[in-house]
């Protein structure tokens, strides 16, 4: 019985969070959505790019970055990553320790996690 009304109980939040904060797995599927608790927005990925790339069309970057922010690997790995950000401020492990556990096993791509404590988060990906 305490089984099926727990079952009834996650059933019902997942509803209502879903309805009331459009909280559920296609929208939390977004590499922008998980970003925002750490102030980090589309635009600052536009900035980064006019900077260090010197592009200059914003009106072709913006749709590409909106549909990258949505692929299930890239989600998982940034999920993963802000996971290990709140371990570290949780005092879980310690921060040299994540840094080290954030880089990837693939040689050929440079990821690094910028970690503060003023909750922002900073991350570069570079490809090979």
């Amino acid at each position: 019985m305490g089984e099926l009304i727990g079952k009834a109980i996650i059933r019902s939040t997942k509803r209502a969070l879903s309805q009331q904060s459009n909280m559920n797995p296609a929208s939390q599927c977004d590499m922008l959505v998980r970003l925002e608790r750490f102030k980090v927005q589309a635009n600052d990925y536009w900035e980064h790019v006019k900077q260090v790339y010197q592009k200059d069309n914003k009106a072709q970057f913006m749709p590409q970055l909106y549909e990258f922010s949505k692929n299930p690997l890239l989600v998982s790995l940034v999920a993963s990553l802000l996971h290990t950000v709140d371990e570290i401020n949780w005092g879980l492990i310690n921060e040299n320790q994540g840094k080290k556990n954030s880089s990837p096993p693939n040689e050929d791509v440079t990821f690094t996690v910028e970690y503060r404590k003023t909750a922002r988060l900073q991350c570069t990906a570079e490809g090979g």
